[in-house]
């Protein structure tokens, strides 16, 4: 019997999921600064488990998937075009406002190193057209379509993975 303090679960999600997709992105989190990105925690003397931390990306995309299944079976089966549209039109407003602000922090950052570097030394580094922080990197994610490549396409390394996942939605 439920108790007048809980609430039924009336919008199909499934709420027992989310602690175990904040703990799998928290984990991510973990992995890339503890292995990936200086100055390292050096964790890895107390656990391995954080050198494991990019199955974590798997773990959270499917209990993602499933909810998303879960929650917008039903109305994707009575009308997949305009609910689907609707769908993925908010997926990107919430998505890509946040995915441009970050962009601009780690371009502002490069063009603020080549400023500290062009005041120390009178040299300055243009942007290249290839590379990982070039101008063909800027412009794919802009577009969101670093995921394709992303080692050689990356501003913002970790954003690989909403570009991969609005690249499959079928945009």
């Amino acid at each position: 019997m439920q108790s007048p303090s809980q609430k039924p679960e009336t919008s199909g999600q499934l709420q027992s999921l989310t602690p175990l997709r904040g703990i799998a992105a928290l984990w991510v989190v973990l992995y890339h600064y503890a292995v990936l990105y200086p100055p390292s925690l050096h964790l890895q003397h107390y656990t391995d488990m954080l050198e494991k931390g990019y199955l974590a990306v798997d773990l959270f995309f499917m209990l993602s998937g499933f909810v998303l299944a879960h929650v917008y079976w039903n109305a994707f089966a009575a009308d997949v075009d305009e609910r689907y549209r609707k769908f993925l039109f908010a997926r990107i407003a919430r998505l890509y406002p946040l995915h441009l602000f970050v962009l601009s922090l780690f371009v502002a950052t490069e063009i603020a190193n080549r400023a500290v570097h062009y005041a120390e030394t009178g040299e300055l580094e243009l942007v290249p057209l290839e590379g990982a922080q070039s101008f063909t990197a800027l412009v794919a994610n802009l577009f969101m379509l670093q995921g394709l490549k992303a080692s050689q396409l990356s501003w913002n390394y970790p954003a690989w993975s909403i570009s991969v996942e609005l690249s499959s939605a079928g945009m």
